[in-house]
């Protein structure tokens, strides 16, 4: 099976700074372990099934191409909850008990509190499904692998604004780390591309009932609400909100991509807005690495490519980009440790996988394409792709 992330091996030997290798740590193990730590319970456990199938197809896959250099990959799963009391014990065990180099993460508040603990005990984060703005520059173990919510909300509101012809917005977010973030952001960000930011709401993330607050968001009189939302909950709100007789145009992030949403949102989710990362060029021709993907998903699962959440080709592609970092590693002989997997993810210069060209910046985010994105017939379809370069100019 062809590797799906094309790395140059030349990067190692480019200016990468590693650690010398003791001779006595030259003897392989029988297999690598990597961690994975995984949202299998709580609001967000749908985003879970396809973390985990996602990490499943790449496994076999990374096997099957000969693993680390000839040495099995293993991946030790944590439920992580998108709980930071779960994610911190979930992350010690790792550390502790596993010895893993590496974990995949996801969810802003359990990123944040594990970073410390990978920071001090030489452990690189990989996040493949967290968003909030503050986890650029959290640690210098912390890499994100998918676009930060404020890069994604910059494209959100220049389309909003110059394409849909918006121009007043409230903010209805959860009241957590990700939806504090996200809202101070678009306080500033919304006014500095032209619009009118009016004013924001938020729920506990355990909320099931938003009449109240949808009834002070109706008050303010918006053209837009950019919901900062995540699982089932988007679509509840969309409900909600249609029943209550208020139709803004919804706008979002990449939290809007779960299959609950149009479920649950139903006529209420049609026609609103949120933004990806593409799976697809500026043509709408999906990445044959991408179809690839779907392709080997939809036969183990039994599911369309429309049926896929985002977040599943997310932990894919973290999980080959892991292991092919990690074979740099191994063929440079130098231990395998958490930051010398980190220096050889910062010194890539762009590659290209499942969503096109992607680059590492100094901060800890990528630089990918992004893609504006809409519910139509209980699907989500493409609209305006948003080139490395235009992302980069917002």
């Amino acid at each position: 099976m062809r590797r799906i992330l094309k790395i140059a091996a030349t990067a190692l030997a480019g200016g990468v700074a590693l650690a010398s290798l003791p001779a006595a740590a030259q003897d392989k193990p029988d297999a690598y372990t990597i961690g994975a730590m995984l949202q299998l319970t709580g609001t967000a456990a749908a985003s879970g099934v396809f973390q985990q199938n996602g990490i499943a197809i790449a496994l076999d896959e990374i096997n099957a191409d000969g693993g680390i250099n000839g040495t099995p990959l293993a991946i030790v799963t944590e439920d992580q909850g998108c709980n930071p009391r779960i994610g911190v014990n979930a992350m010690n065990k790792l550390v502790h008990v596993d010895h893993v180099p590496a974990s995949m993460i996801g969810c802003s508040g359990v990123s944040l509190a594990a970073a410390p603990i990978a920071e001090r005990s030489d452990v690189l984060l990989l996040n493949a499904g967290a968003v909030s703005p503050a986890l650029a520059n959290a640690s210098p173990y912390l890499l994100n692998s998918i676009p930060l919510a404020n890069q994604q909300a910059k494209v959100m509101v220049d389309y909003a604004i110059n394409t849909l012809n918006l121009k007043k917005f409230a903010v209805y977010y959860r009241n957590d780390d990700l939806g504090h973030d996200l809202n101070e952001f678009l306080e500033q960000e919304i006014p500095r591309q032209g619009g009118e930011y009016l004013g924001s709401a938020s729920y506990d993330t355990t909320a099931t009932h938003h009449a109240p607050q949808i009834t002070r968001l109706k008050a303010m009189q918006p053209d837009a609400v950019f919901a900062a939302t995540l699982g089932n909950e988007t679509g509840t709100i969309l409900k909600q909100s249609f029943e209550l007789r208020f139709t803004p145009v919804w706008v979002g992030y990449s939290g809007f991509e779960n299959s609950t949403t149009p479920r649950i949102g139903g006529e209420a989710a049609e026609g609103q807005f949120y933004t990806v990362n593409s799976s697809s060029d500026e043509s709408g021709n999906m990445y044959p690495e991408a179809k690839h993907f779907y392709d080997e998903y939809q036969k183990r699962f039994d599911k369309s490519p429309s049926a896929v959440g985002y977040i599943a080709l997310q932990y894919y592609e973290a999980t080959h980009l892991l292991a092919d970092a990690m074979r740099m590693v191994d063929s440079a002989k130098q231990p395998m440790t958490g930051d010398n997997i980190r220096k050889a993810l910062l010194k890539l210069d762009g590659f290209k996988s499942v969503y096109g060209l992607t680059s590492f910046q100094e901060n800890g985010e990528v630089l990918k394409p992004i893609m504006v994105k809409t519910i139509k017939d209980g699907k989500f379809e493409d609209v305006k792709l948003y080139t490395n370069e235009e992302v980069a100019g917002l």
